[in-house]
């Protein structure tokens, strides 16, 4: 609070100086002007608006600091064997604004070795009162949020820890692997008048909200690792909670109520990953579906918002349709139908809380700490849900099922930037992120999880092959944002995934992406050794749910692998965890033509391409084929009214060892369209969709062959300069004609001149060359082309080609799809011969710019950037085909 008074004061002050400055020269009473007084008035006001913006300056950056203190101390001890948490009694009562707790844990050493002392993890702001070891008092050490208890454990022996405590919570332990600029943003909040900032617990005479991420209870396994976020190994602890002194208020928690007098206990059915307690003034509406308990806890003063939802809440409604029940049913269907699990508890809650109570996703436990097991937090009032509108299926489905999510983005170069007026209308004011409040962790990420000392981030994995994975997931493997994604795929020239994982300099998202990417790269890996990818996904699935609430050690998962598959993981993640180059290819893009067959009814394709490895390193392709569901049409409208997939998607992955290429042709019935993915590759784009055609094929054989590199070559009688190599330039005017290479030529990373990857990602054409990322372009590792707005005819694209020797050549321009049929100007400047200019109707590819008589030597096509107003003129390959020798 004490941070938004002072932030508010800044603005408060500073705003009433301001005022005073301008009327320092208006004397409203002219035989009284008193002008000392205004000034000094308005420069008090200006000292104070300064003296509270330096406060919060100063107060920022001492939580900064704290959060790095907490975050080394973490990293100090994360190398250090855990004792594995087994069950914990805890007794809460709460005074004003402090906790008093008394607590018994047990713990058991599951790490094979034996332990000299145990460590636990609290909240550095709760005061340990006393600490009893199997009943006998101890000493112990402690260092901020780590207690260093002095008990020797040997492998597979427990020990009963009794804790007492007392105190406030200290929010800065929170989220120390979210960036601090992440912590210190405010702008997902613009809707609110005054931005309150952000909280992640409360402990109020009037309301508590404690989660697991604050720590307000002790834990052997940190709920974050700062040094290594995809190390989140965690506990599965079977969990008692005893409620004292809670008054009149509502006390919410995960598992069994009881009460037994003026307490209330919760007893958790199954061991859960982390415990929460919400104590307030709530107003409760509870249904029973299908054997699951469902609760909707509201505060008392917005009780009347339940007066939307009567006709739903009500068992015997009219409206059955849009009953309480069947919209219940309905959306437990397309969770479970989305997460490929059932649901795993016996109750579900849903919680209001403050519009300040803040959490962020995190992609290495797939949630935001909104997600705990049986409950899920949703915004006061529903804001921006629109939970209590007459829409409550679509609300529902918005809440909870919505992956990614859209804002409105701020800064004061967006309101005073001279730009303004063409900005508001531009992508860039908003910005998407994944949905806080995403719900498929409960199915699956929170109810079991693999534990390994090679490789601790596992668990991580294993879920995240499930989740992406899964053939009944409504889409397909989602697209990563291009400029994380490409991020990505540059570290991974020289660095291996176990270098990004202990990057601490690593951006977040471009963490995710890589881990996305390998994660990718390692069932592919895996089907080129014959293991399917949707048996792969039902083995891990029923690995995890025979194993539910526990952690497993990595070697048994393994075994029951080989056994299952013939095929041991240790042979293959040790050089896909320490691999730290990638490949490159050249591609045939696939031809799809349509089979004839007997039946005109049948709807079956030809697919052929073909890829070679251009570099020094093996690398794995994979083809997405998908296909109509069988029953066709109106079976893909089924689907799309029970929220199911609607097409059937496969991916087929291939190893192309280095410098070895395969070419493949293969029929597909009931098509719909066909993907190439390069993955983890020097080529751009990484991913090519294709179509199908009217045309049919005349060929309809099948293979798979080996194939050279000269197979992807252009015939011997073609020259092709494209817009990516050293003979194209740009040519601009000036007293002495120079020429301009492009960009990238200067760039470290070339990947960067690509507006694919920048904020406005669409062809919006100004004054300047840019440059495109397609899939339909010339190329051989990159494909793209460049425009530009036509203008005068000042600057121009040049091509120059070294042709080797004399005779008649036909040149050739190659035009993107993106043209808006209208004439480019081209000028053929052959080498011994006169210069020509033609101009072009961009419909079509590859377009004839007529014959010439060409020496040997440099000839040249240049493209003007001539044209009509606004009009996009487009540059990317051109070619001069031998046609023989020269006429007389």
């Amino acid at each position: 609070m004490l941070g938004y008074l002072l932030q508010r004061g800044v603005w408060f002050f500073l705003g009433l100086g301001f005022v005073g400055l301008t009327i320092l020269k208006f004397d409203r009473i002219p035989n009284r002007p008193c002008s000392r007084c205004k000034w000094i008035m308005a420069f008090f006001f200006l000292i104070m608006g300064v003296v509270c913006g330096s406060s919060f300056f100063f107060l920022r950056q001492d939580e900064f600091r704290e959060r790095l203190n907490y975050r080394s101390i973490y990293e100090k001890y994360s190398s250090y064997p855990k004792a594995y948490l087994e069950s914990q009694d805890i007794d809460y009562e709460q005074r004003e604004d402090e906790m008093f707790v008394n607590t018994k844990l047990v713990v058991r050493n599951c790490t094979g070795v034996e332990l000299d002392k145990v460590l636990l993890y609290l909240n550095p702001s709760l005061e340990v009162t006393s600490l009893f070891i199997n009943g006998t008092t101890s000493l112990y050490g402690r260092e901020k949020q780590v207690i260093d208890v002095p008990a020797r454990l040997s492998p597979g022996d427990s020990l009963l820890l009794e804790l007492s405590y007392k105190g406030q919570i200290d929010e800065r332990i929170c989220y120390l692997n979210v960036p601090d600029a992440e912590i210190a943003d405010t702008r997902e909040r613009m809707y609110l008048a005054c931005r309150l900032g952000k909280r992640y617990s409360y402990l109020r005479k009037d309301f508590t909200l404690l989660i697991p991420e604050v720590l307000w209870y002790p834990t052997t396994v940190p709920p974050e690792n700062p040094g290594s976020p995809y190390d989140n190994s965690r506990d599965f602890t079977r969990y008692s909670l005893r409620v004292r002194n809670y008054g009149k208020n509502k006390v919410i928690s995960q598992g069994m109520r009881m009460k037994k007098g003026d307490q209330l206990v919760f007893r958790n059915e199954s061991p859960l990953p982390g415990l929460t307690l919400n104590i307030g003034d709530y107003v409760t509406r509870q249904l029973i579906v299908d054997s699951v308990t469902y609760e909707l806890h509201v505060w008392r003063k917005h009780a009347s918002l339940l007066k939307l939802l009567n006709d739903r809440l009500l068992p015997s409604s009219v409206r059955e349709g849009t009953s309480a029940r069947s919209i219940i049913r309905g959306a437990r269907h397309v969770a479970e139908i989305s997460a490929g699990n059932k649901y795993p508890y016996k109750r579900f809650q849903l919680v209001e809380t403050p519009l300040d109570f803040t959490s962020y996703f995190r992609n290495e436990m797939k949630c935001s700490g909104f997600v705990q097991p049986e409950v899920l937090y949703f915004p006061e009032r529903g804001f921006g849900t629109k939970i209590f509108s007459s829409e409550v299926e679509v609300a529902v489905h918005l809440l909870l099922f919505r992956e990614e999510v859209w804002r409105n983005t701020f800064s004061w170069n967006k309101i005073l930037g001279w730009n303004m007026l063409w900005r508001k209308y531009r992508l860039e004011d908003v910005e998407c992120s994944k949905n806080p409040h995403l719900i498929y962790a409960q199915f699956n990420n929170q109810i079991s999880g693999i534990v390994s000392q090679t490789y601790p981030f596992l668990n991580s994995l294993m879920n995240l092959i499930i989740e992406d994975n899964n053939q009944t997931r409504i889409e397909a493997r989602p697209a990563l944002t291009p400029i994380w994604e490409q991020q990505a795929i540059d570290y991974l020239r020289s660095h291996s995934l176990k270098d990004a994982l202990h990057d601490n300099s690593l951006d977040v998202a471009v963490l995710d992406a890589i881990f996305v990417l390998k994660e990718r790269e390692l069932v592919d890996i895996l089907q080129t050794q014959g293991v399917d990818q949707d048996k792969l996904v039902f083995f891990l699935m029923d690995f995890l749910n025979k194993y539910r609430f526990k952690m497993v050690d990595f070697e048994q998962l393994n075994e029951e692998f080989k056994a299952v598959f013939q095929v041991d993981w240790n042979m293959i993640l040790p050089s896909w965890y320490m691999n730290n180059k990638i490949p490159t290819y050249l591609l045939k893009i696939a031809k799809i033509l349509r089979v004839k067959t007997e039946n005109s009814k049948d709807c079956r394709y030809r697919i052929e391409f073909a890829v070679f490895n251009d570099s020094d390193v093996d690398g794995v392709v994979n083809f997405r084929t998908s296909t109509y569901l069988p029953g066709g049409w109106p079976e893909m409208q089924r689907a799309h009214k029970e929220k199911r997939r609607e097409s059937i998607i496969k991916y087929h992955a291939f190893k192309i060892e280095a410098g070895t290429g395969k070419r493949f042709a293969f029929e597909v019935n009931e098509f719909l369209d066909f993907m190439i993915n390069t993955n983890i590759a020097g080529n751009l784009p990484n991913s090519f969709l294709c179509r199908a055609t009217g045309i049919f094929a005349s060929d309809t054989t099948q293979y798979m062959e080996e194939v050279s590199r000269d197979y992807f070559l252009s015939d011997t009688n073609e020259f092709i300069v494209d817009n990516t190599d050293p003979g194209c330039k740009i040519t601009q005017p000036s007293t002495l004609l120079k020429l301009v290479k492009n960009e990238h030529l200067k760039s470290p990373k070339s990947w960067i001149r690509f507006i694919n990857f920048k904020e406005e990602n669409a062809i919006f054409p100004t004054s300047q060359w840019k440059e495109y990322i397609d899939q339909n372009c010339q190329g051989t590792t990159i494909r793209s082309f460049v425009f530009t707005r036509g203008k005068s005819g000042d600057y121009r694209l040049t091509w120059e080609a070294d042709l080797p020797k004399e005779g008649v050549y036909e040149a050739f321009v190659y035009i993107p799809s993106y043209s808006l049929n209208m004439m480019q100007k081209y000028k053929i400047s052959p080498l011994g011969g006169e210069e020509k200019v033609v101009y072009v109707d961009t419909r079509g590819e590859w377009c004839s710019l007529g014959v010439y008589n060409c020496l040997p030597g440099v000839n040249k096509i240049s493209l003007s950037d001539e044209g009509e107003e606004n009009q996009i003129i487009l540059g990317d390959a051109i070619k001069w085909v031998y046609q023989g020798k020269a006429m007389e």
